[in-house]
């Protein structure tokens, strides 16, 4: 199996190969990898292959990273004010 990880935030792409699912679910994958040491923390964009069939797809998160929060006020005529 193939497992493609791309950063959301500066469309990194880190591609690890000859994966073996460990687990016994049929619902959930699971994996022993390594990542590699320059991998930078934050939300990325996975993609699970077996040759050329999409597997799965979704977002994962790696390390402490944490988003930017905003927040936003309702002022009193009830229209949303955001910080411009």
């Amino acid at each position: 199996m193939e497992l493609t990880l791309k950063n959301n935030v500066t469309k990194q792409e880190i591609v690890l190969t000859g994966l073996t699912d460990m687990g016994t679910n049929a619902l959930f994958y699971q994996f022993n990898i390594a990542l590699p040491a320059d991998v930078l923390e934050g939300e990325y964009e996975y993609t699970l292959k077996d040759g050329v069939n999409v597997l799965a797809v979704g977002l994962c998160q790696i390390g402490d990273y944490t988003p930017n929060k905003t927040t936003y006020n309702k002022n009193k005529e009830g229209y949303t004010v955001y910080g411009g």
